[in-house]
């Protein structure tokens, strides 16, 4: 498997005090291996490249089955902005509870979806996407 995806950044600013967030567009994909640790790469990165360094970390490569296991378990994880401690936030939401990292709070909002939404910092003003 060895596609790639265009990787491109989003930019919002809010028009009240200019807080601002930059995240990915392609959101953060990942391999899930079998002790359940993830393998992020950069979307424009090839796949192989990170079985290499799961190969390379295990000392030994992997077998048919343990490849097309870990294959079938990728996940895409985007970011999201706490609204509470507004922090940045990596989140799968087919996997993960959607709660920030940092604060455990359940206010978050995904990264690409900021646009119109109120500034957690100000309060006033409103994010608009940046070009």
């Amino acid at each position: 498997m060895s596609f790639r995806q265009r990787d491109e950044w989003l930019r919002f600013r809010c028009r009240s005090c200019s807080f601002e967030v930059q995240v990915r567009e392609g959101g953060n994909p990942y391999l899930y291996d079998w002790r359940g640790k993830r393998w992020y790469y950069a979307p424009d990165q090839l796949v192989q490249q990170v079985i290499l360094e799961i190969e390379y970390e295990r000392r030994t490569p992997l077998d048919d089955l343990e490849l097309r296991r870990l294959l079938e378990k990728q996940g895409n994880a985007p970011e999201h902005l706490c609204l509470t401690c507004r922090r940045i936030t990596w989140i799968d939401p087919a996997r993960d509870p959607l709660e920030c990292w940092w604060c455990a709070s359940k206010q978050v909002v995904q990264g690409t979806l900021l646009e119109g939404q109120p500034c957690p910092k100000c309060g006033e003003g409103t994010f608009h996407r940046e070009v």
